[in-house]
């Protein structure tokens, strides 16, 4: 019996979910990951090993919850693709165990970087097979257990093809798994084989609400194209949905070797009495931490490029989530919801040291700053027009689009992917009170691929309810202009820890 032959046809993609799919199929943009910290109370000094059977009933669980799991994409290459779901699922093609002892290798000093060797190697990996195997799995990687200790501590790595859904999808995935994990024993089926329910998939974005483009939106980006670059500049008009400009500094043009395509990755961790206090900081001066965050990077960026560099300005990129706009799809949903918003933000030379202190005029520039960008951000995620995604409704051809971006400058500096705070039994609370001292979820981490098309260096944020924010910088290696990359990406994370720290010491 042919592949063909067992699936059900469940929708054509949506625009914006071609724009992924495409991305995938030439090698652009590959895995996006969202990562739990699981932490089990033991009941037994020996609890046996971590295996495929362990996690196969809290994975028919989210199939089960999350329709888009069970789907597989028909015409990857194609501009007509479809979601199309397998009579059956392999289940051990969606989970990949690594030894405890493996992920403690001699390499690693800490658990820090025992992530971020897995994260990187995940995220290299393009998704095969994908007409019958859908694009997710979960990659599962136990730390060692401390003697004396009546914990099990192990992170879930949720690998996914961004087709099937946004970062917060990763946050819906992960409250899904952990009920799972806590209500699997009662079916006690470890069969990796399974059926999916038949459940249909949630419409794409462009069916379930109605995103407007007016005129003047749709038409800013074409006018720019053919009109001279000076003219478009002084009327600041662009060909993107960007605010890209000759000042802007975007890195090296967009390029794709794929005998050459890696990510880079450093982790930032904020721990939760610092976070609060930088949350009370925004509150006291009307900002969101996003906001805030902006003038941060800004700052960082600032202080490592060269003087001289062609950076009078940034173009920051942020990701905003509709899902509140779109009736029939919540926080829970594993869907595809994301728009984006562009600010060009200057250079900021003075003001601050190497060590994060700033004086009085920077410290009021700054806080301006983030008001500015919290109350037009505030404006973006409250209405369907004139998003950019919107824009995709227009364009028939994804391959050529995405190809002849490759060799042109990047729209924008830097993106913020903030993806908020993650409470695993939230909505739930009584039904899983008796469950949370026996299996939590600590720490929550989300990370990007390198992205052929988009800025140079990425920010994604999250944080645990309750506890400690993280936050990745992932970039793709050899695209930043600068003699030294890990050098240079290491002293933007210094700064901003150091900024960090700065003005949670100013509001405590």
């Amino acid at each position: 019996m042919s592949n063909t032959e067992t699936m059900t046809v469940l929708r054509p993609a949506g625009k914006s979910e071609r724009r992924c799919i495409m991305r995938h199929a030439l090698g652009y943009y590959r895995a996006l990951i969202v990562t739990g910290l699981y932490v089990q109370q033991l009941q037994s000094d020996s609890p046996g090993e971590l295996g495929v059977e362990t996690f196969v009933p809290a994975l028919k669980h989210c199939i089960a919850a999350q329709p888009i799991l069970s789907a597989a994409i028909r015409g990857e290459g194609t501009e007509s693709p479809q979601f199309v779901r397998p009579a059956t699922l392999d289940l051990r093609n969606h989970i990949k165990i690594y030894e405890a002892q493996t992920a403690n290798s001699t390499t690693a000093a800490n658990d820090n970087d025992i992530l971020k060797e897995v994260l990187i190697e995940t995220h290299e990996k393009l998704y095969v097979d994908i007409e019958r195997i859908p694009p997710w799995k979960i990659v599962v990687l136990p730390l060692l257990k401390q003697p004396g200790s009546s914990e099990r501590r192990f992170y879930i790595l949720f690998s996914y093809s961004h087709s099937h859904g946004d970062g917060k999808s990763g946050l819906a995935f992960h409250k899904t798994f952990i009920k799972g994990l806590e209500t699997g024993h009662l079916t006690n089926d470890a069969n990796p084989i399974y059926k999916p329910p038949s459940s249909p998939l949630l419409p794409p974005i462009e069916k379930a609400c109605k995103l407007k483009i007016s005129l003047p939106y749709l038409l800013r980006p074409l006018v720019a194209t053919y009109m001279p670059k000076f003219l478009a500049g002084m009327l600041g008009l662009h060909t993107s949905a960007g605010q890209r400009n000759p000042d802007s500094w975007t890195g090296t043009p967009a390029s794709y070797d794929p005998e050459n395509f890696h990510v880079g990755m450093e982790i930032i961790v904020i721990d939760k009495e610092t976070l609060n206090a930088i949350l009370a900081a925004c509150r006291s001066h009307g900002a969101k931490y996003t906001g805030l965050l902006h003038q941060v990077i800004v700052r960082a960026l600032s202080q490592a490029l060269p003087a001289d560099a062609p950076a009078g300005n940034f173009v920051a990129e942020t990701a905003v989530d509709l899902r509140n706009l779109i009736p029939g799809i919540s926080a829970d949903d594993m869907a595809l919801c994301m728009s984006g918003f562009y600010e060009a933000l200057p250079r900021v030379d003075n003001g601050f040291g190497p060590g994060g202190k700033q004086d009085e005029d920077d410290k009021e520039a700054m806080w301006a700053g983030a008001r500015s960008t919290t109350e037009k951000l505030a404006a973006r995620v409250s209405t369907l027009s004139d998003q950019p995604i919107g824009l995709l409704q227009y364009l028939a051809h994804f391959r050529m689009w995405l190809v002849n971006q490759i060799g042109k400058p990047r729209d924008g500096s830097y993106e913020i992917s903030n993806i908020l705070s993650f409470d695993p039994f939230s909505g739930d609370n009584s039904a899983n009170q008796q469950h949370t001292k026996s299996l939590d979820v600590e720490r929550m981490v989300f990370s990007q691929p390198a992205n052929a098309t988009s800025s140079p260096l990425c920010f994604q944020v999250v944080s645990r309810k309750g506890g400690d924010m993280v936050m990745t910088l992932t970039w793709q290696r050899g695209v930043l202009g600068v003699p030294d990359e890990d050098n240079f990406v290491k002293w933007i994370c210094d700064t901003i820890q150091k900024l960090t720290t700065s003005i949670a010491s100013d509001a405590s």
